[in-house]
């Protein structure tokens, strides 16, 4: 019965890790998205209810405006950043 009860929180406490990584991530991306969007068409896109339709949209362009950073800063270290000493 122990056992049985702490497989069963061990399962309940994986569900709710997923279900807050899932909400931070759609949360970040979707801000981040909104936010380059913003930026990029002078303040015109998104806007009330064009925001709401295109949630999924608006969330990848998040994800890619984060991945395109990443791939950024790295080729910036590796043009200009610290070099190894070897």
């Amino acid at each position: 019965m122990n056992d049985a009860l702490s497989r069963l929180a061990e399962i309940i406490a994986e569900l709710l890790k997923l279900l807050v990584m899932v909400l931070l991530i759609q949360i970040v991306f979707f801000n981040l998205g909104r936010l380059s969007l913003w930026f990029l068409t002078i303040g015109r896109y998104p806007r009330g209810a064009l925001t709401q339709r295109d949630v999924n949209w608006v969330t990848i362009f998040g994800f890619i405006t984060f991945v395109m950073f990443v791939l950024a800063m790295g080729f910036y270290n590796a043009s200009f950043g610290a070099h190894s000493m070897t």
